[in-house]
């Protein structure tokens, strides 16, 4: 299965490691690529919906792919290496970029970093949702 890849990203997986990605095939912007984290990448799209869809499970939710630690704290907030846990490792550089862009708030707890969605990335998702259902 070919993977698409931004220019710049192209440039750098070629120049880094050409023979570990020899499926890539070059697209035209980042928000078709599969590395480059941008809003309109379906990857960050996902990673928000996931992260809300956590949040929406309330206080000591636990995922079933990683019982270790709760999920979940009060008021929707969600553990940020619980999530990592769980979320694919190419998945992190897409909270960031929803910290970065206030889509996800970040608060320290005292035992790590918890996630709560701001209004922002609630607008983001509706956004998302009436682009799909007008294609």
């Amino acid at each position: 299965m070919k993977e698409n890849v931004c220019p710049s990203c192209f440039e750098y997986l070629k120049a880094v490691a050409p023979a570990n990605y020899p499926n890539i095939v070059k697209c035209d912007n980042a928000r078709d690529c599969v590395f480059h984290p941008t809003l309109d990448n379906w990857r960050t799209r996902r990673t928000l919906r996931t992260i809300l869809a956590w949040s929406l499970n309330g206080e000591g939710y636990t995922h079933p792919n990683f019982k270790l630690a709760a999920m979940t704290r009060e008021q929707g907030w969600v553990h940020r290496r619980t999530a990592e846990a769980v979320l694919f490792d190419y998945e992190k550089p897409y909270l960031d970029l929803l910290i970065r862009e206030k889509a996800l708030k970040v608060a320290d707890h005292g035992q790590g970093a918890i996630l709560k969605l701001t209004p922002k990335g609630h607008k983001l998702i509706r956004q998302w949702a009436e682009e799909k259902d007008t294609k």
